[in-house]
């Protein structure tokens, strides 16, 4: 694990204050020794890319998925809504705990499963919380349901490190946004935006 000061360190460095944009010119210039890494938002809008596509060229219905990114068109052939899992954060791929119908809008979720190991009964991944440094404490997943699979891909993450409460309150706040949370107990948290459009099938399996 790393050293307290080596986490100082790197917090330091961390935000978009130093941050310059230049919109004529097209530039961004960073500070000193900080990166940008679009992994938290190259999917969502690849997902947004090719949908752009498909309208334009007058598909109408469709589903497009890459990792935990989707994007549903219309519904699917018959006339049935796109219903799409959501997985059990402490059970292997495939196994969900719901679905979320989607209709003209996007999907994303992000888990505390991937990329993650357990050491002394403490679970180890790769959404960070920027205050403390470490992996992120207040949930174990966060599902977004959005007109963009861009800013679903952005909120899920964010909504994450927030956790229930104060990610809820974000989520409510947002036009034609929805979450569904399984927080750090365990517990269920669905929007109000959605909540005609959740199926809770059971409760999601415990564990570390």
């Amino acid at each position: 694990m790393p050293e307290p000061r080596a986490l100082q360190i790197a917090q330091s460095k961390v935000g978009f204050g130093e941050i310059k944009i230049d919109v004529a010119k097209l530039q961004v210039r960073l500070g000193s020794e900080q990166r940008i890494g679009l992994g938290g938002m190259s999917r969502g809008f690849a997902v947004d890319e090719m949908a752009r596509v498909l309208q334009g060229a007058g598909v109408l219905a469709f589903l497009i998925k890459i990792g935990a990114d989707y994007f549903a068109s219309g519904s699917k052939p018959g006339g049935a809504p796109w219903s799409l899992e959501i997985r059990d954060p402490r059970l292997s791929k495939g196994s969900s705990f719901a679905s979320l119908v989607v209709k003209d809008a996007a999907l994303s979720t992000a888990g505390d499963y991937n990329h993650s190991f357990v050491i002394s009964d403490e679970r180890y991944h790769d959404i960070l919380d920027p205050y403390t440094g470490y992996p992120a404490k207040e949930s174990r997943s966060v599902s977004i349901w959005a007109p963009t699979a861009l800013m679903a891909d952005l909120l899920d993450d964010a909504v994450f490190v927030l956790g229930p409460q104060k990610g809820l309150a974000l989520v409510e706040s947002l036009e034609g946004v929805g979450a569904v949370i399984v927080d750090a107990k365990n517990k269920v948290w669905v929007s109000r935006r959605i909540q005609d459009l959740v199926q809770i099938d059971r409760q999601p399996t415990d564990g570390i």
